[in-house]
């Protein structure tokens, strides 16, 4: 729960802690606790009172109070000394001799105790709302509402930054394009369901496996123009986590927690600053592969967030990043790292004469910045290379695929400053206004060309819903109807005439005649086929079974060979298995990396040997094997990998595929894999001392070719007799065979 006021508080401090905070209301040294207390409370209950004393604030103060009204007045008390850093604000710090003994005291410790020592802030804590503690913990601050209720927005001091010469060409993303990847991973959480969780909340691994397939996120990372976006998985399932996007729906589903027409109505810099925090918030997750310190991560990207805000809003050009980051260094790199905390200031820094102060704080600055160089700044270009450039945040220009120089698109600027933001229409969504523009052609052959900057978000959904995504370009988009697709639609609730109807709407013009032909037969063949819900089917070993069964006054409707529908309620008499497919399906079958399907238990199923027979070769009753001719023949029928994956994730009786054949599968379904194979002569030294000396010997050198393991060299074939020389001249015995000790594990 965020606290709002300080009157709950203040019963719970001490006589010197409230003379201190009353003393902003005009109280001193001897003002009694009652008295105090009273004072604080009636300077708070006076809008007046409360103005006139934000007028006496210094500009840091009232930036720190700033900062926590726009985190909804609540802030980590490590965050807030960071973002106010960030800011540009200079900070009058206490003396350490007026504080506590503590023997390891930062200047953030300092920093805090003396806002709440001014009565702005105190600690969201029960045991002791006021007092910091001077410890590392990540303690939450509060304001009182009635004084952030006449605070403003903070004030950013620009960075003293020049816009660079370059050459070089840059690359940024039009906003039509990061809609339609939202709109698109939405839609595929949305088609699953949701994401299952495990009993401790976190995202199943066969879950999250569903959702990269239906992205076509075949890589461990999304290339974005020539650039990296490491486990985009995790980093969208987290950032719509952080947002909200995504709640709880029970306590074993993650559900979108507003409708996909919701989200896309919203104005596009709505959706971008709040897809933004989500990033920002992401504790399991980070832009460089690492998640070691989360925290040190949020702190981080907020930061360089409030930085960003600091950029001149003068310059049109680009600026250089590592410019930038020595800028934003200068301001908290003695204060943060993205693995640790560094610059930690200790009381006796403090009883050292100038010069000693002024030489240890040279020294911790050379070393934080040596720490900035190696690890905070590779992390810096990260970031701007993943979700600030996926979200159409920056522009960059790179160099050997790593950014240089950026600048604030249009829509950066209106994100991170609304007052000044001129837009260009051309990189935000259109507006209802120029809905009269065709937003695409239906083509003949079912393609459907999109026109991105003419496509309203609405339109977008409304073709991710019906139609089969093939490529995304700068400008252009291509869909195709399938008979699929559309019947998938219908069966999610659309209407066929509205169907055509929008088709046309979005062409501007009548559709071609077999366009329409074929929509309608496809509409018409999905209406032929009767539903029947809470239905009882028996399922018989032949036809005369059946038959028999209708002679001893059992009524139905026979269905195919060997079923038969009941049309009246089932007898006690007739043992059958029940099958519920809205739910979860049985898992019954077992797989082997040579591809054979085995059905582990009889089960009444009326799926799974259609389901197999799709995609493998059926050798019994019970028994099938995937083939490269098999799967492929699927696929030439139009159905896609994935498809099976899903089946195989459903029915397994384990919970994974063995490794390899995942791989296989993936090759058939015509994912190139490349592997290196070669003859090789491998050297193997159980002592490492003789090891060592080999490996490092430059009169040995031209004979190997590489260390394979810590124990194990491998030769250059062509040089294995004169490698033998040189052992022989040696005196090292050569055995001629290979003994490992212990076992073989075969990875």
């Amino acid at each position: 729960m965020i606290e709002k006021r300080f009157d709950a508080h203040l019963y719970s401090l001490n006589a010197d802690q409230l003379k201190k905070i009353a003393r902003i209301w005009g109280g001193n040294n001897k003002t009694k606790k009652d008295s105090a207390i009273a004072i604080i409370k009636e300077g708070l209950e006076s809008p007046k009172m409360v103005k006139s004393m934000l007028a006496s604030l210094q500009p840091h103060e009232l930036n720190a109070l700033a900062l926590v009204k726009q985190a909804n007045n609540s802030i980590k008390s490590r965050l807030l000394a960071l973002s106010l850093r960030a800011t540009g604000a200079t900070l009058t710090l206490p003396k350490p001799s007026a504080m506590p003994y503590y023997y390891n005291t930062s200047e953030d410790d300092l920093l805090i105790q003396e806002l709440i020592n001014r009565g702005l802030f105190l600690m969201q804590v029960s045991s002791s709302p006021y007092s910091y503690g001077f410890d590392y913990n990540d303690a939450i601050v509060f304001s009182d509402e009635r004084l952030l209720a006449h605070v403003g927005v903070p004030t950013y001091i620009p960075f003293e930054l020049k816009s660079i010469a370059s050459e070089s060409p840059s690359i940024c993303r039009r906003s039509s394009a990061i809609i339609l990847d939202m709109i698109g991973i939405l839609q595929a959480i949305e088609s699953m369901g949701g994401l299952q969780l495990t009993k401790s909340n976190v995202v199943r691994v066969s879950s999250m496996r569903q959702f990269k397939r239906l992205m076509d996120w075949k890589k461990d990372y999304l290339e974005l123009d020539g650039l990296k976006f490491p486990n985009p998985d995790q980093a969208f399932v987290q950032a719509l986590q952080a947002t909200g996007m995504l709640k709880l729906d029970g306590y074993e589903t993650l559900v979108l927690e507003k409708s996909i027409d919701d989200f896309s109505t919203q104005p596009y810099q709505e959706q971008v600053k709040k897809l933004m925090t989500g990033f920002t918030e992401t504790l399991n997750w980070s832009e460089d592969g690492n998640s070691q310190s989360p925290k040190h991560y949020v702190n981080g990207r907020t930061a360089l967030l409030t930085a960003l805000k600091a950029l001149p809003t003068d310059a049109s050009g680009f600026f250089a990043l590592h410019d930038f980051s020595e800028a934003f260094f200068n301001r908290i790199g003695l204060y943060f790292s993205v693995m640790g905390k560094v610059g930690l200031i200790q009381s006796s820094y403090y009883r050292q004469n100038t010069e000693q102060m002024a030489q240890a704080r040279a020294e911790q600055l050379a070393k934080a910045h040596e720490i900035w160089l190696n690890q905070t700044y590779p992390w810096i270009e990260k970031i701007f290379s993943t979700w600030l450039y996926f979200l159409g945040i920056v522009e960059l220009q790179l160099a050997e695929g790593k950014p240089i120089g950026f600048r604030l698109t249009d829509l950066g600027r209106t994100v991170f400053h609304p007052e000044l933001a001129e837009l260009d229409t051309a990189t935000l969504p259109p507006s209802p206004a120029k809905k009269t523009e065709s937003a695409w052609v239906v083509q003949p052959n079912f393609d459907i060309v999109v026109y991105l900057d003419r496509a309203m978000p609405e339109q977008l959904i409304f073709l991710e819903r019906h139609a089969e995504k093939v490529q995304v370009q700068q400008y252009v988009a291509q869909y195709h109807l399938t008979r699929e697709s559309v019947y998938q639609a219908l069966e999610r609730g659309s209407n066929l005439n509205e169907l055509i109807s929008e088709l046309q709407a979005g062409a501007g013009v009548e559709l071609p005649q077999n366009i329409l032909v074929d929509l309608r037969e496809w509409g018409a063949l999905r209406e032929n086929i009767t539903i029947h819900r809470l239905a009882s089917l028996v399922e018989f070993p032949n036809q005369s079974a059946r038959e028999t069964a209708i002679k001893t006054k059992l009524k139905g409707t026979p269905i195919g060979e060997r079923f038969l529908l009941l049309s009246s309620k089932r007898p006690k008499s007739l043992e059958t298995e029940r099958i519920d497919y809205c739910m979860p399906l049985p898992r019954c079958i077992a797989i082997n990396e040579s591809g054979y399907i085995k059905v582990t238990h009889a089960i009444t199923d009326l799926l799974l040997t259609e389901q197999l027979n799709k995609w493998a070769e059926g050798e019994s009753s019970h028994m099938w094997k995937l083939t490269e001719a098999s799967v492929s023949a699927a696929i030439k029928a139009k159905a896609r990998i994935n498809e099976l994956f899903n089946l195989l994730d459903e029915r397994l009786t384990v919970r994974r595929l063995p490794r390899f054949l995942e791989i296989v599968l993936q090759s058939w379904g015509r994912k190139k894999f490349e592997v290196e194979l070669a003859t090789v002569t491998v050297l193997q030294c159980p002592d490492s001392e003789v090891f060592n000396a080999i490996s490092s010997s430059k009169k040995l050198k031209p004979y190997l070719k590489g260390t394979l393991a810590p124990n194990l060299l491998l030769v250059d074939s062509e040089n294995v007799a004169a490698l033998r020389e040189q052992l022989d001249w040696a005196k090292i015995n050569i055995i001629e065979e290979i003994r490992p000790k212990g076992d073989i594990h075969h990875g």
